[in-house]
């Protein structure tokens, strides 16, 4: 098996883990082949050998079929109609094919019987079918779709171990989100290619703390009496008048990064999520429109 991939686990009973298993389906017929050819070696019974070819014969259909069915099952890809269609075909060939493997067995008095686990009846009794047919879809919703986060959510875990409760959860996720979501990647890395210092003309070595002193000094005291300041400050104009802050990006030309000031609460924010604030905060339309009426909407979902 190592020849065609397929390796066993060491430390678990010499088990097979899932991508191993996925190896050996795809080179089962060989595998299978090789390890036939090897018992021809000792086997010298003309019955028993007749018994090692139906074996051979039967277990390289098994394999195939499940193959066929576990390229659909961890595809997080969108399945066409003819896949949907090949799928159910796939599911009745291998109900047959180990249902002759049981009654009809290759090697008399093996005492081979049906699959009883869980996992036969969801394929078998075609609950997977129903859910392909219905999202299009299985790896999508597969646990193992995302086991390869594991290990980078417990790396994120030991970085911010000194946080606790929903703080921790909430400084994970972000900062997942920012390290590997590749759009947010690509606007990173772009963003800072067009704002680099040394693409500006006349660009001067910044002072250790005089210049920030001095931003921070010109901003506008805070205002007390709690009124709406909707009007931008002096720093803040000239940071939305400074091209190389923001400048036009080309796989994301309709992000504007400028500042603004809602007109109701007079809260900063960059412009492109302004209309969001609007809509959450003071439209509040979106309450009825989607969190409204859920328990209805569960009991249509699970009526269909």
């Amino acid at each position: 098996m190592s020849s065609n991939g397929v390796d066993e686990n060491v430390y678990h009973k010499r088990s097979i883990d899932g991508n191993h298993c996925m190896n050996f389906g795809e080179h089962g017929s060989k595998i299978i082949d090789q390890v036939t050819g090897e018992m021809k070696n000792v086997i010298k019974d003309a019955t028993n050998l007749k018994y090692l070819e139906r074996l051979n014969s039967s277990l390289k259909e098994i394999c195939s079929h499940w193959y066929s069915l576990m390229t659909v099952m961890k595809s997080v890809q969108r399945q066409s109609a003819d896949a949907i269609a090949k799928f159910k075909s796939d599911t009745k060939a291998l109900n047959r094919a180990i249902n002759k493997f049981v009654t009809d067995e290759p090697v008399p008095g093996t005492g081979n019987t049906h699959p009883q686990f869980l996992k036969a009846h969801l394929l078998f009794d075609y609950h997977i079918q129903f859910t392909l047919e219905r999202w299009e879809t299985l790896g999508g919703f597969d646990e193992q779709s995302i086991e390869s986060t594991h290990p980078q959510f417990n790396q994120l875990l030991r970085r911010y171990g000194a946080t606790r409760g929903q703080n921790l959860k909430r400084q994970v996720m972000r900062q997942f989100l920012m390290e590997r979501a590749f759009f947010i990647m690509e606007l990173v890395e772009e963003m800072i290619k067009k704002t680099s210092r040394k693409k500006r003309p006349n660009s001067k070595k910044r002072g250790r703390n005089g210049n920030r002193n001095a931003a921070f000094a010109s901003q506008p005291a805070e205002d007390t009496a709690h009124v709406a300041q909707t009007a931008l400050s002096d720093l803040e104009v000239k940071m939305n008048s400074n091209e190389f802050l923001h400048p036009v990006l080309e796989k994301f030309p309709l992000l504007d990064a400028r500042i603004s000031a809602c007109r109701h609460c007079a809260k900063r924010l960059l412009n492109f999520s302004a209309a969001v604030h609007y809509h959450e905060y003071h439209l509040c339309s979106i309450l009825d429109d989607i969190d409204s009426n859920v328990t209805e909407r569960l009991k249509q979902e699970g009526a269909l």
